[in-house]
């Protein structure tokens, strides 16, 4: 209680604050995936928010099975579909994206454990893997010799793939202000016709707990479990553990992923963790939490998940933030990390750099100098900052 009061102390004062992980849906979803309450009790962050228990299991921080990358693999879906007027409804779409979800990560599993195995013959970790359980008796390397070997997959791209789903409803099959077509021609064209950008950006977002938003995260979770455990069975592997981990990925992804049916432009940067998108939270922090809520970590979230929360400087205060964390954590929530930002400060460290060698953020999963950033990152932090201001 101490350690936590002292945490939220330091966010009030403007200091970044730790990493926040609730043990109890984190050990569980080990012991679901078949590790021994004592081992998975023993867990610890491993990367920026992946989480492990060392000398027996670390897949979440390699994830050497694929990616998920949801917006991604919706865009793939569309405009890659012989005849994208001929999807009728949302069922038949999510029907399709399904079959692209499972073609893709049957791909990646199957690189991906011929690719532990080649590592483990022709790159081998003697040294390290001495320091496994398991590894010395058994002879083997760390890649194929530990405890437990649970196939390890990254997401990304959630919080973008539940808008874009919902626009897609709201503005194709509820409302038929467009064809499916018309809205690929507008998402090649990058959205020069602002009116058509409008009307998808107007529909709900994700991080407001609002059903007709959340319950296509819901779904795009639940899809991604029946294709993961579909391939866990035809691989004859242990339960999966997936890890949504975005660090500075969402700049990467964004670079990649052309304009997508949210409303986002072409190459522009994607969401930077499971939260609300930048600038689309409408209804306070509380409600962001909500969404959130809703993925069922234990199920869901076994190698940890990465959410950003930005509050207001001026009022964020230990009393504010202790209650928010702590029924957070009590409702089943698993990995918090929390900002308090000063945009005007922030501002005046980016034009003045020499006068701020001190002031430490977090950015997603590690904390570090601010003018240690780039000026993308800067100027990304100066938005959450100003948008919660």
């Amino acid at each position: 209680s101490q350690i936590k009061r002292r945490a939220m102390e330091m966010l009030a004062d403007g200091v970044s604050m730790p990493l926040l992980i609730h043990d109890e849906p984190t050990a569980r979803g080990s012991i679901d995936a078949g590790c021994t309450p004592e081992d998975a009790w023993e867990f610890c962050v491993i990367g920026c928010n992946e989480l492990g228990i060392p000398g027996r299991s670390a897949e979440s921080s390699t994830a050497m099975n694929g990616n998920v990358q949801y917006l991604e693999l919706l865009n793939d879906t569309l405009l890659n579909h012989p005849d994208p007027d001929s999807i009728r409804d949302m069922p038949h779409l999510l029907s399709c994206l399904e079959e692209t979800m499972m073609s893709r990560l049957s791909q990646m599993r199957k690189h991906g454990e011929q690719h532990r195995k080649r590592l483990a013959e022709s790159m081998p970790t003697p040294f390290t893997s001495a320091l496994m359980r398991g590894c010395i008796s058994r002879g083997m390397d760390m890649l194929v010799g530990m405890d437990y070997h649970l196939p390890g997959v990254y997401e990304r791209g959630l919080t973008n793939g539940a808008n874009a789903l919902a626009a897609i409803q709201q503005v194709v099959f509820e409302g038929g202000s467009l064809s499916m077509t018309d809205l690929l021609k507008a998402m090649q064209d990058d959205f020069q016709d602002a009116s058509v950008r409008a009307h998808l950006l107007s529909a709900p977002k994700w991080g407001n707990n609002d059903p007709r938003a959340d319950k296509w995260a819901v779904e795009l979770v639940a899809m991604r479990e029946r294709v993961l455990n579909a391939i866990d069975g035809q691989f004859g592997s242990r339960p999966h553990m997936v890890c949504h981990v975005v660090r500075s990925l969402h700049h990467v992804d964004g670079r990649r992923i052309a304009a997508s049916p949210d409303g986002r432009f072409a190459w522009t940067p994607v969401a930077d963790s499971i939260g609300a998108q930048t600038g689309t939270a409408l209804a306070g922090p509380t409600a962001i939490l909500n969404s959130v809520l809703k993925l069922n970590a234990v199920q869901n979230y076994r190698g940890g998940y990465n959410l950003n929360l930005t509050l207001p400087k001026n009022d964020t205060t230990p009393d504010a933030i202790l209650p928010l964390v702590e029924t957070f954590f009590g409702r089943g929530g698993q990995e918090l990390q929390i900002n308090s930002f000063d945009a005007a400060m922030l501002r005046d460290a980016r034009e003045n750099p020499e006068n701020y060698s001190d002031l430490l953020v977090r950015v997603a999963g590690f904390s570090t100098r601010f003018v240690d950033l780039s000026s993308a990152q800067q100027d990304e932090l100066i938005e959450r900052a100003e948008i919660t201001a």
